[in-house]
């Protein structure tokens, strides 16, 4: 039942009824998390497109830091090959792996975090997009079972992603009609589909 309030949040964020980090606060509260944050990138110009966060932000540099180990580091490189929907996660990796690796020792350990799971919700020509959530260092890894429970989640955050993207495009083309009509010298309606 929990999850059906978070799924609802959702998608009353994507279509602008609430703000995304008020839902993404209930979600990591479920899981007993510290931070969540969604990053996608526009696959053309390697820009991030899409940056959507808890109200207690990711530390200072985070997107700098993910497209910079982005292209070296093999467990982001390995959550870009994964399909939408799978979940990934550092649970069963010793604190020697994450000792070796950049991203971890240099970035997520300085700044407090620990243990991530997360999985990549849309990709297409235009999009990829990728949700992490973390732990704190002194927290237990996220179980199994918590996997399966975000593996839920993803196909609710895609869905939610496609539908923001969706009523973005179509209030920027009814941005376009405003300016049209709002410099018209005769009165004039909009009229749109349906």
């Amino acid at each position: 039942m929990e999850d059906d309030q978070l799924i609802a949040g959702m998608y009353r964020a994507a279509s602008g009824l609430v703000a995304w980090p008020i839902v993404l606060d209930r979600i990591v509260e479920s899981f007993d998390g510290i931070g969540l944050h969604i990053v996608g990138l526009d696959k053309p110009s390697g820009k991030i497109a899409l940056s959507l966060h808890t109200t207690n932000p990711p530390a200072d540099g985070t997107a700098d830091r993910v497209l910079e180990y982005a292209a070296s580091d093999r467990h982001v490189v390995h959550g870009a090959d994964v399909p939408v929907g799978q979940v990934i996660s550092n649970r069963g990796n010793n604190g020697h792996m994450l000792a070796d690796t950049p991203f971890f020792r240099d970035f997520l350990i300085p700044h407090r975090y620990r243990h991530i799971i997360g999985g990549k919700i849309c990709e297409d020509n235009n999009l990829v997009a990728l949700l992490a959530m973390c732990r704190g260092q002194s927290q237990r890894a996220f179980n199994i079972h918590e996997e399966r429970r975000l593996g839920n989640l993803l196909h609710h955050f895609s869905n939610s992603v496609d539908l923001m993207r969706g009523t973005r495009e179509w209030r920027a083309r009814s941005d376009v009609g405003e300016a049209l009509l709002g410099r018209s010298l005769r009165p004039s309606f909009l009229v749109g589909p349906g």
